[in-house]
């Protein structure tokens, strides 16, 4: 079972969705509650599977997740095979999508600290626009601040 911060989630849907899952003991990342993801698996390996957030940053252009198989909920359990598997999926998104910037992060740890909504483990690859006079920054919370 996968432990959640609804108090970090962005959207109501969002919200509703961690609360069923909590109530019927599942973790949305894993293979039964991965059921009430909306998007599809575009790709996978061994380690990782990659899909659309079905709640993206507000202004991106991509948001993807990459998602470990294996429910696992720190960095540290990422062992060599699924660190090669991984940069494979990031490189698999930047030639899908021709990217020439993206951001990629991943939060790992206490939720409390993070930001995280989920303790599985995922790492989020976002695109957004070329800056120019007008553009916006994409707000992403990586943590909070003293």
């Amino acid at each position: 079972m996968a432990k959640i911060n609804i108090m970090n989630a962005r959207h109501p849907e969002q919200i509703k969705r961690m609360n069923d899952l909590q109530k019927n003991n599942l973790c949305h990342f894993c293979v039964d509650g991965f059921k009430t993801h909306s998007a599809p698996i575009i790709y996978k390996n061994s380690s990782w599977f990659v899909t659309a957030n079905d709640f993206p940053y507000e202004g991106s252009t991509h948001h993807y997740l990459i998602v470990s198989k294996k429910h696992i909920n720190n960095l540290s359990q990422i062992n060599k095979k699924a660190q090669t598997e991984l940069f494979g999926s990031i490189n698999w998104l930047k030639k899908k999508f021709k990217t020439t910037g993206e951001s990629i992060f991943m939060r790992s740890g206490d939720m409390n600290y993070t930001g995280a909504t989920l303790d599985h483990l995922h790492i989020h690859f976002i695109v957004g626009q070329k800056q120019n006079k007008k553009s916006e920054r994409l707000l992403v919370t990586l943590g909070y601040k003293n």
